[in-house]
């Protein structure tokens, strides 16, 4: 079947824990179960408005289940949001306000108001059930990249490139804190479930994640990543706080502490969201390599409760870390086409050939069937294996996309990708380009 055919944009856990939401830029959303990966049902977006400016019209941006988990929102490229009923995979609802893309949507508490942040520098709130706009929040001189709602409701915090601000959203007041204007640029945020405390992803100026006490402004923890931070979250339960970016990597936080649990190596590009499960013991990741891998966060806390449980017994405390030399704690890792692989113990996929370059005839046709099968573990690893063999994986994505019969989706695309890989071969490590061979291979 055709599932996201490019990278994974934004992920969604259901509150009552039974449904998983992924989507990306191909106007596709996928809903699988929770507990055993099986894939529910595609919902294929509607034609977007024409919208000047807006980037990738049909593109999912974000997403978010209601409180009751019975209305999935999904905010899209053309700047509008549209409500989903998972069950059915319907349409319920839409809105058409924002005049750029909707980076972030947000339910409230009682399901029913929902925020939004734009591209276009505006929050705004919005009556679920009417679909009226209820008010906007002014204070950002750019685009608005994260809303997200206390636990109680009371406050609405969002973040600029440069501003963090938080409202109050029965009046719209602003609510004072100490984090003054970010010195380096705010990419993602999310607020604690209290409303204590907030993290800030950073770009240029910071390539960190930073755990901040919005009563004093002072950091009490940070994770240092390579790149910029696309994505960060706290889980449910206020515990622990995950972020993610372009370094690849998986950062975890202990909250009550701000001391680094782990830095989970698994994605094969850069991540661009994170989500918690509703019971907070696992952790979604996904990105550019088109797969979410899903983390086993209890078994990352386990030394940490212990030492707390110590600690309060008067016993001898134990280090918070797991050893070094553990293996990632993956759970599994999820197709967005909506298909299980089988689960994996390291997240680290290598190619099976240790000279990538030295790969025969013979084992590229292995590759070039592997990205058509339904058994999208198979499919993983040849992505991940011709990702790691650029001049190889360009004759092969000529050869194999130029005989492909017409009637192939989006020709223009794939033309360019063929001549962009006969000047920049290095471009075919990325594992977008070489998903995209999947998808033209599922509609053949």
């Amino acid at each position: 079947g055709d599932g996201n055919a490019m990278w994974v944009q934004t992920v969604a856990t259901s509150p009552d824990g039974r449904t998983v939401a992924v989507a990306g830029r191909d106007n596709m959303i996928v809903l699988w179960e929770a507990a055993s990966g099986k894939f529910i049902r595609r919902i294929a977006g509607g034609p977007p408005r024409a919208q000047p400016g807006a980037l990738f019209n049909a593109a999912v941006w974000s997403l978010a289940f209601s409180p009751d988990s019975k209305t999935l929102a999904v905010g899209r490229g053309d700047g509008s949001i549209e409500f989903l009923d998972p069950a059915t995979g319907l349409q319920v609802g839409r809105i058409d306000g924002h005049k750029h893309w909707v980076r972030s949507i947000a339910y409230a508490p009682d399901s029913k108001t929902l925020a939004s942040g734009s591209q276009d520098k505006t929050v705004r709130l919005w009556d679920v059930a009417t679909g009226n706009e209820v008010r906007q929040f002014p204070g950002h001189k750019d685009g608005v990249r994260n809303v997200a709602f206390s636990r109680d409701g009371k406050t609405l915090a969002s973040i600029s490139e440069k501003a963090l601000l938080l409202h109050d959203p029965a009046t719209g007041n602003a609510i004072p804190h100490q984090v003054k204007k970010l010195a380096f640029d705010g990419l993602s945020m999310a607020l604690s479930p209290d409303a204590k405390s907030v993290a800030v992803g950073g770009g240029h100026g910071s390539f960190e994640t930073h755990l901040i006490d919005l009563a004093t402004g002072n950091v009490i923890g940070t994770f240092p990543h390579k790149d910029a931070v696309w994505c960060v979250a706290f889980s449910p339960d206020g515990k622990t706080l995950a972020s993610a970016g372009h370094d690849h990597k998986v950062g975890v936080l202990d909250v009550a502490t701000g001391k680094e649990l782990a830095g989970l190596d698994g994605q094969q590009g850069p991540i661009f969201c994170v989500a918690f499960s509703a019971d907070s013991k696992t952790l979604l990741s996904g990105g550019e390599d088109t797969t979410v891998l899903q983390w086993d966060v209890k078994r990352l806390r386990q030394p940490v409760e212990k030492n707390q449980a110590n600690t309060t017994t008067g016993k001898e405390s134990v280090k918070p870390l797991p050893p070094k030399t553990e293996k990632p704690p993956v759970r599994q890792s999820i197709d967005t086409t909506g298909r299980t692989p089988s689960a994996q113990t390291d997240a680290k996929l290598k190619p099976s050939n240790p000279n990538p370059t030295a790969y025969s005839a013979k084992e590229l046709d292995a590759f070039w069937s592997d990205l058509a099968s339904d058994d999208a573990g198979k499919a993983y690893d040849a992505i991940v294996a011709l990702s790691a063999a650029p001049e190889q994986a360009a004759t092969l994505l000529r050869e194999r996309l130029l005989a492909t019969p017409p009637g192939t989706p989006d020709p223009k695309t794939v033309a360019k990708l063929i001549a962009r890989s006969e000047e920049h071969t290095s471009e075919l490590q990325s594992p977008y380009v070489i998903s995209y061979a999947v998808f033209c291979l599922k509609k053949k």
